[in-house]
């Protein structure tokens, strides 16, 4: 029996859902992937000097350690992206902007 204020049970997995709606994190879940798979996409020897940082409307920002990286990550970006994409199983790249940041440790 039912009180008249409680509302039916939900299986998690919908309500994991509606709350990663609420939350605005459902639009994360590229920027996760890419974050995860960009070592072994990238190269760990690139990853040891580049870090994947954010994505945002389809542009991944990359932060590299050096501006011999950044010059490497402009030549491969094509293939980084097409990997990327391949990889997280949607087409969420269109751009990587690379930046120079602190050195990485």
């Amino acid at each position: 029996m039912t009180r008249r204020n409680e509302r039916p049970i939900k299986p998690l997995g919908e309500a994991l859902e509606w709350l990663t709606r609420e939350l605005g994190l459902e639009d994360q879940r590229p920027a996760v992937a890419v974050q995860e798979h960009w070592a072994a996409i990238a190269g760990e020897e690139v990853a040891a000097h580049a870090r994947a940082k954010r994505l945002t409307d389809g542009v991944l920002t990359v932060e590299v350690d050096e501006p011999a990286w950044a010059t490497h990550i402009r030549s491969q970006s094509d293939g980084l992206i097409q990997g990327l994409n391949e990889a997280i199983g949607t087409p969420a790249l269109r751009e990587i902007r690379v930046v120079v940041g602190r050195p990485m440790r």
